[in-house]
């Protein structure tokens, strides 16, 4: 928070951010996890709230970008209780993804938000090449259909040529999850994740665009196990492919290498990540 604050960013102490910590720090002083699930819902959102926002603080630089500062403002409102994507919890998808483009050394830009034309959230530039950079979060796989249509006729929309597209389907494997705990069935969360990405994925190869050369995704959960004793499941992983119609065959050997420095950031922060190329 103290970094944030050196922004001129006024942190609300009912907001988000200072209720994780204080709900982490009343469990470190307990000992021991609740039973009731609303509970372990708030906990285990405080806990992603308080890794997340570590990342983001850690290359936020010394003077304020306006965007950025945006972002973070829209980030920190919402509650511990959200479990369905909102604005803040996109907001944080968003921010995020930036910590691990600046940990892959990518050096993200955020265009100029007071432009009336659409843009997209961050520009990259990798082997000479400009990337705009479009990540959302949505709540279903219908959703994540629809915000990859929204985001292909938004590509078409700016000048730059050459996009990567990055989903947060947290909130997708959340649901699943839920779904499964209440049915008293088995969940393979490697399963489901490699299942949705292969739906995203191959939605988008079905109808591909030339400007889309990269497809990423994220999950970043902490997930319980309501067995003989409560215990917590983390899930942190990136998945991300490279779409042989990149730039109508142009710009492959640029998006490959792009696909490896950005895995790079992501295991800079810890997570688990898979890749492929699709032929």
């Amino acid at each position: 928070m103290a970094k944030i604050k050196t922004w001129g960013i006024r942190i609300n102490d009912a907001s988000r951010l200072p209720t994780a910590v204080r709900l982490l720090r009343w469990v470190e002083t307990n000992g021991a996890y609740p039973s009731d699930v609303p509970s372990l819902v708030r906990i285990g959102n405080a806990l992603t709230v308080a890794v997340d926002f570590g990342h983001i603080a850690a290359v936020l630089p010394s003077k304020p970008v306006p965007p950025i500062a945006e972002d973070i403002k829209r980030s920190l409102k919402g509650t511990l209780d959200d479990v369905t994507s909102t604005d803040a919890l996109r907001a944080q998808s968003q921010l995020l993804f930036g910590a691990v483009l600046a940990a892959a050394n990518l050096l993200p830009g955020a265009p100029d938000t007071a432009k009336p034309r659409k843009s997209p959230d961050y520009i990259i530039h990798f082997d000479g090449l400009p990337f705009g950079v479009e990540i959302g979060r949505p709540g279903s796989l219908k959703g994540g259909y629809a915000k990859i249509d929204d985001a292909r006729s938004q590509v078409r929309a700016v000048g730059i040529r050459h996009h990567v597209m990055v989903l947060d389907i947290s909130d997708m494997l959340r649901g699943i999850w839920d779904d499964a705990r209440k049915a008293g069935s088995a969940f393979a969360i490697d399963g489901t994740f490699t299942d949705l990405n292969r739906n995203l994925g191959d939605y988008i190869a079905r109808r591909p665009d030339p400007r889309i050369v990269l497809y990423g995704s994220i999950v970043r959960l902490f997930l319980w196990d309501l067995g003989a004793s409560v215990r917590p499941v983390p899930v942190f992983k990136f998945h991300i492919e490279v779409f042989r119609e990149a730039g109508a065959g142009l710009v492959q050997a640029q998006s490959e290498q792009l696909r490896l420095r950005i895995i790079e950031g992501w295991q800079a922060l810890g997570a688990v990540a898979t890749s492929l190329r699709r032929v």
